[in-house]
């Protein structure tokens, strides 16, 4: 009987009924990309990227752009404060998402073609519907957080005031002056938070 149940449950599963095996492998997200090696070893000193197809979003990955990587996140703003979001993207691009990623210590000393990595913080927008399904309209990409640091930046910076304003969740003063680029779109953030409380 419980044996019976549990197959029904898997059956009746969005996230595994009729999905390709081949999404549960990290290379599923690049397949036919002749990029794919160093988009995963980005992915691995990042540690940012947690799911795979079908729950990971088209828009999410890593783009090359010559010297440049570029991590697409979907970040949903939820109820997560200005600081709490700034002191996250500082957090994952700097260290890295897990205490196993190296952030763009990794990328910077593991890539020397590298000389610039952004990070950029998005929301998707589905007309009919919310949440990571599917939706029959086209999804609206929204983003509204950039962080850039280039390889010249990174090697004068200390790293122990990222530490310490990742610690106590307040990185505003860094996220405005110790990147090479860092822009952060208050108004819409407003305006999503005043939405999901309607």
């Amino acid at each position: 009987m419980k044996l019976a149940l549990l197959a029904l449950a898997c059956l009746a599963s969005p996230a595994l009924a009729g999905r390709n095996p081949a999404q549960d492998h990290p290379e599923a997200v690049y397949e036919g990309d002749a990029d794919a090696a160093r988009k995963l070893r980005i992915e691995a000193a990042m540690g940012i990227f947690q799911v795979l197809p079908p729950m990971r979003h088209p828009s999410e990955g890593v783009e090359l752009r010559g010297g440049q990587v570029r991590l697409n996140i979907w970040h949903p703003v939820g109820r997560q404060s200005d600081k709490e979001l700034v002191a996250r993207a500082v957090k994952w691009l700097v260290f890295g998402r897990t205490r196993y990623a190296r952030g763009v210590r990794g990328i910077f000393s593991d890539m020397p073609e590298v000389s610039e990595v952004l990070l950029i913080f998005h929301e998707v927008i589905r007309p009919d519907e919310k949440g990571r399904r599917a939706s029959k309209k086209a999804d609206e990409i929204k983003p509204y957080l950039a962080i850039k640091l280039d390889r010249r930046r990174f090697e004068r910076l200390s790293l122990e005031p990222f530490a310490e304003c990742v610690d106590r969740g307040d990185c505003d003063s860094l996220f405005k002056s110790a990147f090479s680029a860092a822009k952060y779109d208050r108004r819409y953030v407003r305006s999503r938070r005043q939405e999901d409380e309607e």
